[in-house]
């Protein structure tokens, strides 16, 4: 990550967090700060610019949520755009749509590996997405681009 300042991980589990923290400083000479509860992450944030962050949703998943929305719901901050990538139980109530609807930029489903997530990672900072504000969403632009409109390939023959 080229980018100036630090990076998130929200994690109440001591491991999980270490690997989270050890994979991204492989990837990155960033700053990687931990932060076990929400209200510490918000601290963070108040006091950084954070430009990327991992969230686990392994403990109170509307708390989660809603830190979610908040930080895409306050566009005059630094931190809106900043990519977030979200790990979730595979047999939670937390659905994956309902995460990424909330503005996460991907999720993981758990278990998942040390390479898997090293490539969730890389896949979201060397593929960034155009941002939506609108009345309903804020976050990353999820739309399927086609890959070959009519007009395009009336031009191509």
């Amino acid at each position: 990550m080229t980018k100036e300042g630090i990076i998130l991980v929200i994690d109440i589990d001591d491991s999980s967090a270490r690997t989270s923290k050890d994979t991204l400083q492989q990837l990155c000479s960033n700053e990687v700060i931990i932060a076990e509860t929400i209200t510490k992450a918000q601290n963070m944030l108040d006091e950084n610019h954070v430009v990327f962050s991992i969230i686990n949703f392994s403990y109170n998943n509307d708390e989660s949520m809603d830190f979610i929305k908040k930080i895409r719901k306050d566009t005059r901050g630094l931190n809106y755009k900043m990519p977030l990538l979200a790990l979730i139980e595979k047999n939670s109530k937390t659905n994956e749509q309902h995460v990424l609807n909330a503005g996460a930029s991907k999720c993981i489903l758990k278990p998942f590996s040390t390479s898997q997530l090293k490539d969730e990672i890389l896949d979201i900072i060397s593929n960034p997405k155009n941002f939506i504000i609108s009345d309903n969403y804020i976050g990353p632009d999820r739309r399927i681009k086609s890959i070959e409109t009519k007009h395009e390939k009336r031009k191509t023959r």
